[in-house]
């Protein structure tokens, strides 16, 4: 896929398979202009790359259970609202559901399966999820009532299309987003880049590795 001239090199590199999947969860969860979504895993590189989208499409974006550190990063990227679930449920979170009548749409980007937070949907509402891995026993019994009762549509997500690919690099060539980018090391840094990508969990945004330039690039 060709990338335009005016995308850095390391905003690429920071693209590829997150951005493809944030993208394809924000066009399935189809949210519309004006509407509420909240974001599980805002922190995560498919989490941060779902804000770019939402963003773009002028949706009211809350993100639930982020890290108190990554408030100011995240209200950058257009969150208006930090919400905590609370020790015992979704205790925290509640008061600002029932405020909008609940939300549009719920997008989970975290690698475990966690189905509480479809209770804070609206009627008709929609969640959409990627997890893999099921950590929460018995939180699908919890939720069907409400899926039931209110209409509910959950989507599961993998990856993408191209399309959803080719969109995320149109508008960060338009200048409508930025990829979240950590850190950027060299070839002269490889045990350092490795440290941060695979042994630091307190980050966010990518690690990039760039590699040396070499041959005639004409």
């Amino acid at each position: 896929m060709k990338v335009s001239e005016s995308i850095t090199d390391e905003a690429a590199a920071a693209l590829s398979m997150s951005a493809q999947s944030g993208y394809a969860m924000v066009r399935r969860l189809d949210p519309q202009p004006g509407q509420h979504v909240t974001v599980c895993g805002a922190s995560s590189d498919v989490g941060l790359a779902a804000l770019g989208a939402l963003a773009c499409r002028n949706i009211k974006v809350s993100v639930l259970d982020a890290a108190p550190e990554y408030a100011p990063l995240l209200r950058k990227l257009g969150v208006s609202q930090v919400l905590q679930s609370g020790k015992t449920g979704l205790d925290s979170a509640w008061s600002y559901a029932a405020s909008i009548g609940g939300f549009d749409g719920v997008l989970d980007a975290r690698s475990s399966i966690d189905l509480r937070p479809v209770e804070l949907l609206g009627f008709s509402g929609r969640y959409v999820a990627c997890g893999m891995r099921a950590e929460v026993p018995d939180d699908l019994a919890t939720a069907l009532p409400s899926v039931i009762s209110k209409n509910i549509t959950i989507i599961g997500n993998n990856l993408g299309i191209r399309a959803d690919l080719a969109d995320a690099l149109q508008h960060v060539a338009e200048g409508r987003w930025e990829p979240v980018i950590d850190s950027v090391y060299t070839e002269s840094q490889l045990t350092e880049f490795l440290e941060r990508e695979f042994g630091t969990k307190n980050r966010i945004g990518r690690v990039i590795f760039r590699y040396p330039r070499s041959g005639n690039h004409e």
